[in-house]
């Protein structure tokens, strides 16, 4: 008797913003819950690498056999459509928080000046708390990036920042035939609004939420984050 095919599971591959740690997406991965099979894959803390070096990096950790649901957040956005255009029609949906598809310079002149007097892992409270967190002063949520970028050699975080002001995917995104969700935080000091704008245009059924937050809006709100992404992907399922 020939045994019957097993349908492939669904995996969520996370992949983190500027850190690369991945332990930012602790609150996310909470509400998250066991139902649903994430894989967060974390860049390396000593080695610099740009976004070509990067894509390579994720491709030989996504899980081999399974059907991918790829969210990228802030950094890791323009990584997520890379590696979906390299994995075609296993790319079940993409997902893109907080993010940008080209360099995002002027809006990023702030944190290049702060980092222009601190080292990249060292970035005093006041601007993670202003930049990222738009004056919300939670100071636990402060205290864990500053623990994720202090893990993290400066180079490294120079050279992701430096990558990024060499950036455009809007061209890889535009023919990309997986579904895609855009999830922006209303009040975002880093990224500039009108992102989901680019995409709406690029991918006319993209799917766009706005969510009271502020850059770190899976931080902020991630109750709300697995809400929005729930419906969206359930709503697949019914397609």
């Amino acid at each position: 008797m020939t045994a019957q095919s097993e349908e492939p599971r669904l995996t969520m591959v996370l992949l983190p913003g500027m850190d690369g740690t991945g332990e930012l997406f602790a609150p996310f991965l909470e509400i998250l819950g066991q139902d649903v099979v994430a894989r967060v894959i974390d860049y390396p803390r000593d080695e610099p690498m740009d976004y070509d070096q990067l894509t390579e990096f994720v491709l030989q950790r996504v899980p081999n056999d399974d059907q991918l649901v790829i969210l990228g957040e802030s950094f890791g956005g323009p990584l997520a459509v890379r590696v979906a255009d390299r994995l075609g029609a296993r790319v079940a949906a993409l997902i893109l928080c907080c993010t940008f598809l080209r360099n995002p310079t002027p809006r990023w002149a702030p944190l290049m000046k702060v980092a222009a007097m601190f080292p990249l892992n060292r970035l005093p409270g006041f601007a993670v708390n202003h930049v990222l967190l738009s004056g919300l002063n939670d100071s636990a949520l402060i205290r864990s990036i500053q623990r994720a970028t202090a893990s993290v050699r400066s180079r490294v975080l120079a050279r992701r920042l430096k990558a990024v002001t060499r950036l455009d995917v809007s061209a890889l995104l535009a023919k990309l035939t997986a579904p895609v969700m855009c999830i922006e935080g209303t009040n975002d000091n880093l990224v500039a609004p009108g992102t989901a704008t680019e995409v709406q245009m690029l991918v006319p059924s993209a799917h766009t939420v706005f969510i009271d937050g502020p850059h770190c809006v899976l931080q902020v709100a991630p109750k709300v984050c697995v809400e929005q992404i729930g419906r969206f992907l359930h709503a697949l399922d019914d397609n």
